[in-house]
C-alpha cells in the first residue's frame, strides 16, 4: 500500500497511467477523471459509480469509497472537482465542460448499457447537477440509467455555500480566504444564472426517480444541513418517502462520515444498495478490504 501511494504522488503529474492491483486496475484518464476497473465478472451489465469528489480530495480518501463498490464487483469512475470549475463566465465554462467529459465517457459504447449510481461528495453537486441538466436536453436516457443517487455533506444551493469554499480548499490565511470569496462572489453576481441553474435542475427535474440516500452532520461547518433536509423533503414530497433515505449525525465532520462513524457509514450504504435492482443477483463477500 505505501508503494502504491508513492506510486500515486508520482503518477499524479502524468497526463495518463494505468496500475494494476489485484481486486482492480485503475487507470487515470486525464486530470479530472479516474477510472477504477473491477476484475469481477458477477454481473451481465456491471454498475458503473460516478463518484463526484470535494474540493481537495486526496486519491487516498476517495479510494476508501471506491473499494466499497469494487468491492461489489462495481468499475467506478471518480470525477475531480477542483475550484477553477467554480470560475464561471461563458456557457462553456468549466462545469459544462467537465460535465460533457462524463457523459462523453459514459456513453461510449463501452460504457452504454451500464446502469449508473451517482455518490455526490460536497460542492461535486455543482458537476452532477450539470449532468442532469444537459442530460435532460441532449440525452434523456443517460437519467434513466441512474439506479440511485447518494448525497454526502452537500448544500444545493450554492449561493449559500460561497462563504465555506476557502476553508473547504484549507487555506491558511483570512486575507487569502477574504480573496477567494471575493473572486467568487462577483463571478455569481456576474452570471448568477450558471450557479443557480444547478439547484433550478435538482428541484425541477423529474426524470431521476431515485431512490436517494443522504449523509449530513447538523455540526458540519462547510455545509448547511439543513439544505440537505429540504432537499430531501422535496424528494420525499415528488418521489414518495419510500424512495429517501437519510442518515444524519449530531457530530461528524465534512465529508469524514465514513472515517468517524464507519460502521453505521458502511451499514447504512450497504442496506440501501442491496434494494436496488442492480443487485438482485449480488452476494457480498464475507470477507472485504
Amino acid at each position: 500500500r505505501r508503494v502504491h501511494g508513492q506510486l500515486m504522488k508520482l503518477f499524479n503529474h502524468i497526463g495518463s497511467y494505468s496500475l494494476r492491483h489485484k481486486h482492480y486496475l485503475m487507470r487515470k484518464i486525464d486530470k479530472d477523471l479516474i477510472l477504477f476497473t473491477s476484475h469481477s465478472s458477477a454481473f451481465e451489465h456491471k454498475p458503473l459509480v460516478l463518484i463526484y469528489r470535494w474540493l481537495q480530495s486526496k486519491d487516498a480518501q476517495v479510494h476508501k469509497y471506491a473499494n466499497i463498490y469494487l468491492d461489489r464487483g462495481c468499475d467506478v469512475l471518480a470525477i475531480d472537482v477542483r475550484f477553477f470549475h467554480l470560475l464561471a463566465l461563458s456557457n462553456k465554462h468549466s462545469f459544462i465542460k467537465l460535465s460533457e467529459k462524463v457523459i462523453d465517457f459514459i456513453n461510449d459504447p463501452t460504457y452504454v448499457t451500464r446502469p449508473l449510481i451517482a455518490h455526490v461528495f460536497s460542492g461535486g453537486i455543482m458537476a452532477h447537477g450539470y449532468l442532469l441538466h444537459l442530460s435532460t436536453i441532449h440525452n434523456p436516457d443517460t437519467i434513466k440509467r441512474i439506479q440511485c443517487e447518494i448525497y454526502d455533506s452537500t448544500t444545493v444551493e450554492f449561493r449559500d455555500h460561497i462563504k465555506n469554499v476557502p476553508t473547504a480548499m484549507n487555506i491558511p490565511t483570512q486575507t487569502l480566504r477574504n480573496s477567494i470569496v471575493f473572486i467568487l462572489e462577483s463571478y455569481y453576481r456576474l452570471r448568477p444564472d450558471h450557479y443557480e441553474l444547478v439547484s433550478d435542475t435538482l428541484y425541477k427535474i423529474t426524470l431521476n426517480t431515485g431512490p436517494f440516500l443522504f449523509f449530513y452532520s447538523i455540526d458540519d461547518s462547510l455545509s448547511d444541513y439543513k439544505s440537505s433536509e429540504k432537499y430531501a423533503r422535496h424528494l420525499i414530497a415528488t418521489r414518495g418517502d419510500d424512495k429517501v433515505t437519510v442518515k444524519s449525525w449530531l457530530k461528524s465532520q465534512h465529508v469524514a462520515h465514513l472515517r468517524h462513524h464507519p460502521e453505521e457509514y458502511k451499514e447504512t450504504l450497504n442496506k440501501f444498495l442491496d434494494k436496488l435492482a442492480c443487485f438482485n443477483n449480488y452476494s457480498r463477500p464475507t470477507t472485504v478490504r
